[in-house]
């Protein structure tokens, strides 16, 4: 687990969590899981550190698992999750950092 990803779906609160399961010079692909249920979404934050960017991240949903993102709870569920995950990921101060360099040198 790298990161915990808090959300409300419906009317419970859920701590899911996160791991990087793939991570190249361009993509990072995160795996969202909870008890029996996961998503996967990749994004672009390692390159735009490469480049030394300050551009948004893009995030893809690669794998929905069994979620209907036609759905309203569902799609603000996934949005939810990827905001979670963005604030964490790009964080600020040092602690942030230090944190995406060790997950960095795990993969």
């Amino acid at each position: 687990m790298d990161w915990e990803v808090y959300v409300r779906y419906g009317n419970k609160n859920y701590k899911l969590d996160a791991e990087i399961i793939h991570q190249s010079n361009q993509i990072m692909r995160i795996k969202v899981h909870g008890n029996s249920r996961h998503i996967i979404l990749e994004n672009d934050y390692p390159f735009l550190q490469l480049k030394g960017s300050n551009k948004a991240i893009n995030w893809k949903l690669r794998d929905a698992g069994i979620l209907d993102v036609r759905e309203e709870k569902n799609a603000a569920l996934i949005a939810h999750i990827i905001s979670n995950l963005d604030y964490q990921i790009k964080g600020t101060g040092q602690k942030h950092l230090d944190r995406i360099n060790q997950l960095k040198g795990k993969q």
